[in-house]
């Protein structure tokens, strides 16, 4: 134990921490004292603020009500009043708990307040007798109606001088009203002496106009002391007490709210600075214990740096072992799943293909298992990479159904696809991790799921010139998620339930890479489940679009007919996309007017009733191809020599392609001697005589040799003196074959070398022949990067064109993949590959 003094780093760390402790106590009693002080100065100023307002807002509804005269401004100030008197409570009482030095009487405040609410009233009820309320007339109504009732009788009357006088009686008034000149209630009292006079004077009058003139001048001297009531001006009558009433209560709180804001502040400030004093001295203990551990971790750093390449030894171990379990699973697998492509391709029975299928598909599932184990080894030590390139993003979906489509099967579980028309054929993006997502939500979706059906769907969300957003999801309705265990089943080795692998098997790793996938691709994976109601996974990524002509689809030379009664939508959504002729139609009976010599015909299986009703369509188009459309949930009956292929609904795009034109084919050479096609490649008299008549036993002539032709796989039978010909160095014979047929089926010429050495002796040999070299990197004698650093020395020293070197190898590690760049390689293909890829490749170079 390192030592300073008699103090160990045990003892010094126990001492520091109980001194940081108890300075954290302190920090946080002060912190705590000084919160709760800020709060109720704060909470002060808070009130002050809120009784300002209400003031503000008292003043606002007493000049509405002057200007509108509703008796809702008089309600809304009363409440404003009783609240403003409950503030400046308030107020009194966190001043006398704050200590501020602030002397506010609240009482003479709320005396005040009530002046100013008394003499309000006094000016609201002359407000209402001048103007009316309540269903009742106020002096000015009632002194307009007299005056109009005045003026109605003095018109009835032939009386010039009387209406001359009323008149200038009239405009007097209103000049009154206007200016409230003292001068003009004299002259108005005059006239209203000479108005007497001149009804007294006439007899006749007296009678009709006695009773109005004296309403009138009546609601004149009215309306005249009431306004002078509540005063001429602002200054005067009830609105001059009023006014007081008003500078005294704000004299007396705009003191206090001048004042209180400021000292607040000021006491907030002196807490702080005791805050950041405590605070202060906390950092210092820290820093100083700080440095003696920096003393000791010196000492210790050796340690450390030891320890530490131990780690690295150990990663690169891990990481070693990790390439040689890859390369020795991915070789023997290149070589099922190559092989499996290959005879694919051969003449096998339908119910043969469906077999082949499975094996693929299994094949494919163990793929996807080492590609979870790898993954999660690049993913801890931060080494995965997003590598987009050209890639068919229908095809990952139809690919990733058909893979579960065997459990599925089993399961009697039914698969449906909807992809949206408008997402285009290719995109470029990292096929093997959107596959690896895909498939890990797919074959969680079909392990979880007892009935029902596992959905897959594509949406376009959004395009560009450049770019496209597509939304992925999985769905399905089995057992579904706990709300509460949404989180977990996305953490590594995590499952819903410590039951659930033991129930349903599986690792917990394949949401864990999905999400950290998808996370690097620029999305995020959301999910909609409930316990018992199924599962909904989804995610959006936005991809580059590929805008290379030459992967667009060309228009098929097959016709294809295609009968049911219900047809398929995603059937007929494939048969467009790939740019089939098709014709649809809902009776069998209608067929033999449609065919063509390229055509091929396509049923239904739940549509045909029994056995006996293929045979008869086979009788009736001998010599047509016929496929069979059926779920991927159905039973797969074995109808023999009946069909020529089965469609896996729904799974369809290039296995749709690849068997309308293998089928085409065979239909083609079986027809292409018969005299039974016209000019125009339409059935003739003859043999549309001969479907009528219901020729039972017409047979086609042996179909013709293939273009290819088996050849000897070994390099001493190969032609030495073909140019251009492609290097293949691989030490497994098996993969030797599988490169070996997919060239022959190119119509390249290739030559094998079993290892680096052979290689380089073949390319000094064959020099200037070889347009492209597949190498394996793992090979014994020597393997492919030292065998490709040799090539491109003697090239430098030749000053020859460098031959492009394709990597064909079972590692995927970055390292690896790196490795091969470093030494001169210019392109990587991991095994197990697709033969489109290999094929892609190679057609970039020939």
């Amino acid at each position: 134990m390192f030592k300073q003094g008699s103090w160990t780093i045990k003892q010094f760390l126990l001492a520091g921490s109980i001194a940081i402790f108890m300075l954290v106590i302190v920090n946080v009693l002060v912190t705590q004292y000084v919160f709760s002080s800020k709060a109720a100065l704060l909470e002060l100023e808070s009130k002050v603020v809120e009784s300002s307002n209400t003031l503000l807002m008292i003043r606002r509804n007493e000049k509405d009500f002057i200007s509108r005269i509703q008796p809702k401004y008089i309600t809304q100030l009363q409440s404003l009043k009783v609240s403003l008197e409950q503030q400046l409570t308030s107020i009194n009482h966190l001043l006398a708990e704050s200590g501020l030095n602030i002397s506010f009487n609240s009482q003479q405040a709320q005396r005040e307040l009530d002046q100013y609410i008394s003499s309000f009233t006094l000016l609201t009820n002359e407000i209402y007798r001048l103007h009316g309320g309540n269903h009742q007339m106020g002096l000015l109504q009632v002194f307009d109606r007299d005056a109009i009732q005045l003026q109605q009788r003095v018109n009835e009357l032939d009386d010039p001088t009387l209406f001359s006088l009323i008149i200038n009686n009239k405009s007097t008034t209103f000049e009154f009203f206007d200016s409230f000149e003292p001068r003009l209630l004299v002259e108005i009292s005059k006239q209203f002496a000479d108005i007497e006079s001149h009804i007294e004077s006439r007899s006749s009058l007296s009678s009709e106009l006695q009773q109005p003139f004296s309403d009138f001048k009546h609601a004149f001297y009215q309306l005249q002391q009431s306004m002078q009531r509540r005063g001429y001006s602002e200054s005067q009558g009830y609105h001059g007490a009023f006014r007081q009433n008003v500078h005294n209560i704000e004299k007396s709180l705009n003191l206090l709210f001048k004042t209180i804001p400021s000292q607040v502040d000021h006491s907030i400030s002196a807490l702080v600075n005791t805050q950041l004093i405590t605070e202060f001295l906390l950092v210092l203990c820290i820093a100083a214990i700080l440095c003696y551990l920096y003393l000791a971790i010196t000492r210790m750093e050796s340690g450390l740096i030891s320890a530490k390449q131990k780690e690295q030894r150990a990663n690169r171990a891990k990481s070693a072992f990790l390439a040689n379990m890859s390369h020795e699973i991915r070789t023997p697998l290149n070589g099922i799943i190559g092989m499996t492509e290959i005879l694919n391709d051969s003449k096998l029975t339908a119910i043969q293909k469906d077999y082949l299928s499975t094996i693929n598909s299994s094949s494919q599932t163990l793929l996807m298992l080492i590609n979870d184990i790898l993954d999660l080894s690049k993913i801890e030590s931060g080494h995965l990479e997003i590598c987009p390139h050209t890639c068919g993003v229908k095809e990952i979906i139809y690919d990733t159904a058909a893979l579960i489509a065997p459990k599925a099967q089993q399961k009697n579980i039914n698969i449906e696809i909807s992809l949206d028309e408008s997402i285009p054929n290719y995109i470029r993006a990292d096929e093997q991790k959107l596959r690896q997502v895909l498939m890990n939500l797919a074959s969680n979706a079909v392990k979880f799921t007892a009935k029902g059906y596992v959905y897959f769907k594509v949406e376009n969300q959004g395009q560009t010139a450049d770019s496209i957003k597509l939304l992925f999801l999985v769905k399905d309705t089995g057992v579904g998620i706990d709300e509460s265990k949404h989180q977990q089943i996305f953490e590594e080795f995590k499952q819903e339930e410590t039951s659930t692998s033991v129930n349903y098997g599986g690792t917990g790793l394949g949401l864990s890479i999905s999400s950290k996938m998808v996370n690097m691709m620029g999305g995020e994976i959301a999910i909609k489940s409930s316990k018992g109601e199924g599962s909904e996974f989804s995610f959006l990524l936005n991809f580059e679009l590929q805008n290379d002509e030459v992967l667009t689809p060309k228009l098929r030379n097959t016709h294809v007919i295609y009968c049911t009664t219900n047809p398929n939508s995603l059937l007929l959504q494939n048969l467009k996309g790939l740019h089939y002729p098709f014709a649809l139609i809902d009776n069998i009976a209608n067929i033999g007017d449609l065919l063509k010599q390229s055509s091929v015909i396509i049923l239904h299986a739940e549509e045909l009733a029994d056995r006996q009703g293929l045979h008869d369509v086979s009788r009736s188009y001998p010599n047509i191809a016929i496929l069979l459309a059926r779920g991927n949930h159905h039973y797969k009956e074995d109808f023999g020599d009946l069909v020529a292929g089965y469609i896996t609904l729904p799974l369809l795009g290039s296995r749709l392609d690849s068997l309308l034109q293998s089928v085409a084919l065979q239909s083609k050479q079986q027809v292409e001697q018969l005299d039974i096609y016209d000019a125009e490649n339409k059935p003739t008299a003859g043999f549309n005589a001969k479907i009528n008549s219901g020729l039972k036993n017409l047979t086609a002539p042996e179909p013709k040799a293939s273009a290819y032709t088996k050849q000897d796989m070994s390099a001493e039978k190969q032609p030495a003196t073909l140019a251009k010909m492609v290097l293949v160095v691989e030490d497994n014979k098996v993969n030797q074959q599988v490169v070996s047929i997919n060239l022959a089926k190119l119509n390249l010429p290739y030559l094998i070398a079993n290892d680096g050495q052979e290689a380089l002796e073949q390319f000094k040999q064959h020099r200037g022949q070889f347009s492209v070299i597949l190498m394996d990197c793992m090979m014994p004698v020597m393997d492919g990067f030292e065998a490709t650093k040799a090539i491109r020395n003697l090239e430098k020293q030749l000053a020859t064109q460098p031959v492009p070197i394709i990597a064909l190898t079972a590692s995927i590690l970055d390292d690896d993949i790196q490795k091969c760049f470093d030494s001169g390689m210019d392109d990587y293909l991991p095994k197990p590959f697709k033969r489109e890829v290999l094929v892609d490749k190679l057609a970039k170079l020939h």
